[in-house]
């Protein structure tokens, strides 16, 4: 049987006798902070710095199931969280849920993310970020040993926290920000 991957159990296990950070991450010793009905754990393949999960200690599907007398205590983690953000690495944040997913390792329960942006990002600019279709395209050229990028993109971000929230150009009114990796192959 498939082990749940965001398991309050699981993840309580692995940190209670915990007195140090892990030097490793693996699976379920991410477990940054609980309350009595949510734990926090960090993102596995953080999209951005301070890329945290909300995760309802109990089985949920969505977080809109979520009991009546546990949204203040869910409320305040998140409002917490995102102050925490803010304070200790300079970021603003989004929040965002989704519900169940098949996405990594199957994340069979709701889980709300909670993403740090850029100071420049606000309600407006990811509005409109979100109503843009981003349209980025990229070539590669090989030439023994070096592989040169050249970037063609509605965007100046190339991660993807970045693409979510900064498509700030437009296709159609000439926006196209031009960007360029160069990788070496040993």
């Amino acid at each position: 049987m498939k082990k749940d991957q965001l398991s309050w159990d699981e993840f309580y296990n692995e940190s209670k006798d915990r007195t140090s950070l892990p030097t490793k991450i693996n699976e379920f010793n991410r477990l940054v902070a609980h309350t009595k009905n949510f734990f926090i754990i960090s993102g596995y393949g953080a999209f951005t710095p301070g890329y945290l999960l909300i995760i309802s200690k109990d089985f949920l599907p969505s977080f809109g199931l979520v009991e009546e007398n546990q949204l203040d205590e869910l409320n305040f983690t998140i409002k917490l969280v995102k102050e925490t953000i803010n304070q200790e690495i300079n970021r603003n944040t989004v929040v965002f849920e989704h519900g169940m997913c098949a996405c990594i390792g199957g994340l069979d329960r709701a889980h709300i993310h909670i993403m740090s942006t850029n100071k420049k990002t606000n309600s407006l600019s990811l509005k409109n970020s979100i109503e843009k279709n981003v349209l980025s395209v990229g070539v590669d050229m090989e030439t023994g040993g070096h592989v040169f990028q050249l970037l063609f993109s509605n965007t100046q971000a190339s991660d993807e926290a970045g693409v979510l929230t900064g498509a700030e150009g437009d296709w159609l009114k000439g926006d196209v920000f031009f960007g360029f990796n160069i990788l070496r192959v040993f």
